[in-house]
């Protein structure tokens, strides 16, 4: 197929561009994927593109927490199909809650930088109560593993055949996208009902990433009350109380100057 073997221009180009573990699979015929990856769908040639920021887009942080394992930030702009854009990640250890909040809050940003909602992990009280005293208002509520996973995995799928994947991550994300690549679920033993899972080793851009997903698309919270109300529920008697709340999210936007 390539009459230049591994030498082929286009081949170098690939392999310049994908990771190791794509690379072997996909073109050095050796089958690398390891059983129970949780995300197989994703793919470095699908998947990570390069990202510019959109000011008209809503634009969101969500956060995972760490000490010795990292505290995760990622930015994640949305556009208005519902496309998800992961375009800049902190990932960072051994510093306390107080003082990534103020790196957070203080480093540069683009033209137009704002964040419209912030969520976290429902399971770090202590850390959002942190937060809160220097972002502002963060989200947090708990929602099953799997239906994260789910919707995660909704968005790497095209929706049909030659169409796009409705999921993509800057290249400069790489922690995020070695996470994605390496995640796995933890083993069950047989004839055991376990709650299922993942492996707790480098996983907490994957998580940051899934919080997103269950906040905005499982507890639906890219809706406002007003598109709700006069949507499905637009002959209902409660629909034109919404009516004045145009432009109104379920949190108060958040900007910088």
């Amino acid at each position: 197929m390539y009459p230049g073997g591994y030498d082929d221009p286009e081949l170098v180009r690939i392999r310049g561009s994908v990771s190791k573990q794509y690379w072997e699979q996909e073109y050095a015929a050796e089958f690398t994927s390891f059983e129970g990856q949780i995300y197989p769908e994703f793919n470095e040639v699908d998947h990570v593109r390069q990202i510019d920021y959109i000011p008209g887009w809503k634009n969101f942080w969500v956060f995972d927490f760490g000490f010795t394992d990292p505290f995760v930030c990622l930015d994640i702009m949305v556009d208005p199909s519902d496309n998800v854009y992961v375009w800049r990640e902190y990932q960072v250890s051994h510093q306390a809650t107080w003082t990534h909040a103020h790196i957070l809050k203080n480093r540069d940003n683009p033209l137009g930088f704002h964040v419209d909602m912030m969520y976290g992990d429902p399971r770090g009280a202590d850390e959002i109560s942190t937060l809160q005293l220097v972002l502002g208002y963060v989200y947090s509520k708990p929602v099953g593993w799997s239906l994260g996973v789910e919707a995660i995995k909704r968005h790497l799928q095209p929706a049909e055949e030659g169409s796009l994947p409705k999921l993509f991550i800057d290249p400069s994300c790489v922690h995020l996208i070695r996470q994605m690549n390496q995640l796995r679920k933890k083993e069950t033993r047989e004839d055991h009902n376990e709650r299922p899972g993942q492996h707790d080793y480098d996983d907490h851009g994957p998580d940051a990433l899934r919080y997103f997903f269950n906040h905005y698309f499982v507890l639906g919270h890219n809706n406002t009350l007003e598109s709700v109300y006069t949507g499905k529920y637009a002959h209902t008697e409660a629909a034109g109380f919404f009516t004045y709340s145009s432009g109104i999210s379920l949190g108060d936007s958040i900007g910088y100057d």
